[in-house]
């Protein structure tokens, strides 16, 4: 009778511990412009979520499926817009590797597999540098 008790806890503590790498079925393309909130929070928003009045609650995290996708230094710069192809987690979390000396709150993640840059504002970024030096 013990181990029956021990199994349905462990049992019902799997069930309530989601796996982290549980991906939606569903692959899905989706553009997405990075917006530099003042915190360690997830910081890529939609372009269709920017018409609602507080689109920083729909802010997603990214993760690159592998090293090689991640994004170059270049890319990431405030109302940068790449269109990625991946998949959600089913739950919020953080992107693998994620650190932050903030407690930000969890959020969608996106695992993408592979991107395409729609704009940069690196160029911008680095002009506005030079008239500040």
């Amino acid at each position: 009778m013990k181990s029956i008790t021990i199994l349905l806890v462990l049992a019902l503590f799997l069930s309530c511990n989601p796996q982290s790498n549980d991906l939606q079925s569903e692959v899905q393309t989706i553009d997405m412009a990075r917006v530099a909130f003042a915190c360690d929070c997830a910081d890529w928003v939609r372009l269709n979520d920017f018409n609602k009045p507080n689109y920083a609650d729909s802010a997603i995290f990214i993760e690159a499926a592998d090293s090689t996708l991640n994004l170059a230094d270049t890319l990431g710069y405030n109302m940068d817009i790449i269109r990625f192809t991946g998949q959600f987690y089913i739950h919020k979390g953080f992107p693998k590797g994620y650190h932050s000396i903030e407690s930000p709150d969890k959020a969608r993640v996106f695992r993408y597999l592979k991107f395409k840059v729609i704009k940069s504002n690196y160029r911008e970024s680095q002009h506005l540098n030079e008239k500040n030096d």
